[in-house]
């Protein structure tokens, strides 16, 4: 039985990184835009479960939403997320778990809220402001 050469061992491990790159690279430039939809004033959601190769449950939602909207949001989140129409009709929301909030200084600044609505319409939510895109 033939061994292989430990120095041609060697070279495949360094070039082994390289072409794990190059396909991720590859698979990054073929993804298409982001689907966000207006849901509201200034306010755009992206669901998830909606995108190809998206988890369909617990469905993830992004919401971007201007400083007034996220204020308006943390006074009633159910309400907010509802009236919006995030989820469905068939999972509205229920209850929100606010797991992490800030306050945003600028009111020109904008928010974003991920969401993570399990199939007993339980949401848990963190958000981030003053984000850059």
């Amino acid at each position: 039985m033939k061994r292989i050469p430990p120095a041609l061992v060697v070279l495949f491990l360094l070039f082994l990184p390289a072409m794990e790159r190059s396909v991720a690279q590859e698979t990054q430039k073929k993804m298409p835009p982001l689907p966000w939809a207006s849901i509201g004033d200034g306010v755009q959601v992206l669901r998830l479960w909606e995108t190809e190769g998206g988890p369909k449950w617990p469905q993830i939602a992004i919401l971007r939403l201007p400083v007034k909207e996220y204020r308006e949001f943390l006074k009633h989140p159910v309400d907010y997320l509802n009236g919006h129409k995030v989820y469905s009709l068939e999972y509205p929301a229920k209850k929100v778990i606010l797991c992490k909030t800030n306050h945003p200084a600028p009111p020109s600044s904008e928010c974003i809220v991920s969401l993570f609505h399990t199939p007993d319409s339980t949401s848990s939510v963190s958000a981030s402001c003053n984000v850059e895109f």
